[in-house]
């Protein structure tokens, strides 16, 4: 992960795009041209609908995939152990061999998966409830 540019903001190091959508499209595939687009066309429709109907059920400033991946995070810093090293910054011990070091301030961590995700990791989270703040706080806009 420490050649991935951290401005993009993605937990998914591949695209699947094309296959997700050949994927959607597969029964409409052998129909002809006209009948194939209208098909096609319909199932946008209820998708979007779909999508619409979820949007206006949510509730909290998060869409639901990133307020689970938040709470994942938050179940797994129970094992992470921040020390205060000065600053915003903190020094977290996970298990026996691993470290990271925090900066609350510049939002960083070692296991950059905070940078590359604009998701806290589980030890952002530790350092967070060390002083007492809300992680959904430090979660990027997208």
């Amino acid at each position: 992960m420490s050649h991935f540019s951290s401005q993009a903001k993605c937990d998914m190091l591949r695209n699947n795009l094309g296959e997700s959508f050949n994927r959607f499209i597969l029964k409409a595939r052998d129909k002809p041209i006209l009948i194939m687009m209208e098909t096609i066309k319909n199932k946008l429709m209820r998708r979007l609908l779909n999508k619409s109907v979820k949007h206006h059920k949510w509730i909290g400033p998060l869409c639901p995939k990133i307020q689970e991946k938040v709470d994942k995070m938050v179940l797994a810093s129970t094992r992470c152990c921040p020390q205060h090293v000065g600053g915003p910054r903190y020094q977290v011990t996970h298990g026996a061999s691993s470290q990271h070091v925090v900066n609350l301030h510049d939002r960083t961590c070692t296991c950059r998966k905070w940078e590359l995700t604009g998701i806290p990791c589980m030890h952002v989270v530790a350092c967070m409830f060390k002083t007492h703040e809300k992680p959904k706080t430090y979660v990027d806009d997208c």
